[in-house]
Formats: C-alpha cells, sequence, structure tokens
C-alpha cells in the first residue's frame, strides 16, 4: 500500500494506492493540507495501530511535460510523459533528481503500439526503467530490490552508478 498527496496536474489530491494479484487499486480523495478522515480510517482498517506511526518517508516534485501521439487518423492513443524529478528522503536527507520517459496507452488504444514506439524512444536515448516506482528510486532502494529479484553484479554495479548519478544531478541543481 503507498499514500500520497499530489498537488497539481491532472488528479491532485491524496492518493492510496493497493497492489493486489488482480492488480492496482487507486482511491482518490480531495486535496487538503491534512490526511482527510476517510483516509486514515482506510488505513486504520488495513494497518490497525500501527497506522498511528504512519509518517513521511520521501518528498518528490515532478514537472511533467506530455505529449499525445496521434494514430493515422488523429485519434490520441498515447500518452508520453516526460518527468523531471527531484526527490528527498526524510530518513536519510539523501537527495536525487533524475529525468525519465513513461509512455502510457490511452483508452481504447491497441496494446502493440507500445511495442512499436519503444524502438523510436530507445533511438533517442531513452533506456528501460530499472525502478518499479518513483518513491523506491527516491529512497534509493533500486540496488535492495534488484537483490531480492537476483541481479547480477554487474547490474547490481549499475544501479550503484545510477543512484550517485541522482546524488549529484541534485546536488547540481541544488535540489
Amino acid at each position: 500500500m503507498a499514500l500520497r498527496v499530489r498537488s497539481g496536474g491532472k488528479d491532485p489530491g491524496w492518493h492510496l494506492k493497493k497492489k493486489s494479484d488482480r492488480g492496482n487499486k487507486e482511491t482518490l480523495w480531495p486535496a487538503s493540507d491534512t490526511m482527510p478522515d476517510a483516509v486514515v480510517a482506510v488505513i486504520h482498517e488495513h494497518l490497525g495501530p500501527a497506522a498511528a506511526k504512519l509518517a513521511p518517508i520521501a518528498e518528490l516534485h515532478t514537472s511533467r511535460t506530455v505529449v499525445r501521439l496521434r494514430d493515422a487518423n488523429g485519434l490520441e492513443v498515447v500518452e508520453l510523459a516526460d518527468d523531471r524529478v527531484r526527490a528527498r528522503s526524510h530518513r536519510t536527507g539523501v537527495r536525487r533528481a533524475w529525468r525519465e520517459w513513461e509512455a502510457e496507452l490511452l483508452p481504447d488504444a491497441d496494446a502493440e503500439l507500445l511495442d512499436r514506439i519503444e524502438p523510436v524512444l530507445l533511438a533517442a536515448g531513452a533506456a528501460p526503467s530499472f525502478s518499479p516506482a518513483k518513491i523506491a528510486r527516491a529512497m534509493g532502494r533500486l540496488v535492495g530490490i534488484a537483490e531480492a529479484r537476483g541481479a547480477s553484479a554487474e547490474q547490481l554495479a549499475a544501479l550503484r552508478a545510477l543512484d550517485e548519478a541522482d546524488q549529484e544531478a541534485a546536488r547540481r541543481l541544488g535540489a
């Protein structure tokens, strides 16, 4: 379960994401300065008394530029997001910054489109993400996640270098 609060963008507010065997379910509440009682109730339902220990673990600021790709008929089929992320772990104080692209199919689009778009993005300098979620990268958890999944020593070294680069980028940006 992950809880976040978003300001700006197309879906500001409190987001509670729960993973299950049937996929992710995300529930949204309106934006507010304090956690809505309904959010507290849902968290307490799942965590019991441990819910009282809930505290922020990271702060992320994402600047997103979105381009919608159209098919030959002019219908929007893919949303391509260019995210510039600045993050700080509340647990360690470590700051990181990175850029990532994300391509998402829009409703009723052919799933094969992503397979056709991928080589174009790779040729433009994109690389598959090592991170299951921005929060994992913000917390410096990519190496730990990869270790748990049986990554090779070479992959782990690449992730350590990536984390160092993220931290250096944050220093350069004053993030």
